[in-house]
């Protein structure tokens, strides 16, 4: 096998770079709580720069939380799902955080009882299904990023023949943004368990997870979740919270 590129897991503060307050004591100072089923939600038929998805159900139509309410309308599109029960009110258009336009969507409106759908089957344990399989899966899940731009995530995995490092980016630069530490801090076991999975489906070697230097809570957790996982191929990078060290090409550049 051909030995992998050398990995800097505590990088040296970089020549750029500004520090920022950091302003997160209060997003941060209390754990994540689960919020009741909204009434009403709309759901957008738009990821990324892929075509919309086709609505698979008809207005009036009681459906399920988790439960496919569009397919995927081709090539680098992604499967959309209910994200509350119990019945899709009616498909339109909806203006939508950075989109030019009014896109398609479907509205539902929703009981509070958030009763769940069981038509998915577990997958087992990462490596018992070939990675062609779970990436297939991933795509019918309707995974998106939640960077903004909604980018599925099977398209990220669809060609990593040539990639040796898989890279997952927990460092919060910014001010006030928090949601990376937090789920660390708390749910450090669930991220190590992604990552293996994301391996698993796309058949890259090994994984890093980056966080910052002033995130000792969700250091101390991930550690452990990493030896708790004793994978060889997970590994713990702590960079710089100099901004914009959270960067993609930053913070490649710094690993």
């Amino acid at each position: 096998m051909t030995a992998l590129p050398p990995l800097d897991l505590r990088p040296r503060r970089p020549a750029w770079g500004v520090r920022l307050p950091a302003r997160k004591s209060l997003s941060t100072a209390e754990p994540i709580r689960v919020l009741a089923p909204p009434t009403r939600v709309t759901l957008a038929l738009v990821a990324g720069d892929g075509p919309a998805a086709v609505p698979c159900v008809v207005p009036g139509q009681a459906v399920q939380w988790g439960e496919p309410v569009a397919t995927a309308g081709g090539p680098g599109g992604a499967c959309v799902h209910a994200s509350i029960a119990v019945r899709v009110v009616t498909f339109g258009e909806a203006a939508w955080a950075g989109r030019p336009a009014p896109v398609p969507a479907i509205t539902i409106a929703g009981d509070g009882s958030d009763a769940r759908y069981a038509g998915y089957a577990p997958c087992g344990e990462p490596g018992e299904l070939p990675a062609a399989a779970l990436a297939a899966h991933l795509a019918r899940s309707g995974i998106v990023g939640l960077g903004g731009a909604l980018f599925p995530a099977a398209r990220k995995l669809a060609d990593c023949a040539a990639v040796h490092t898989l890279l997952l980016n927990g460092v919060e630069c910014e001010p006030y943004i928090s949601c990376d530490d937090r789920l660390l801090r708390e749910r450090a076991d669930r991220v190590v368990d992604g990552a293996r999975w994301l391996l698993a489906a796309s058949g890259v070697p090994r994984a890093v997870i980056a966080i910052k230097t002033d995130m000792a809570a969700a250091r101390v957790a991930l550690a452990d979740a990493l030896a708790t996982a004793g994978d060889p191929r997970l590994a713990l990078a702590v960079v710089t919270s100099l901004y914009p060290a959270g960067g993609e090409r930053q913070l490649i550049e710094l690993i």
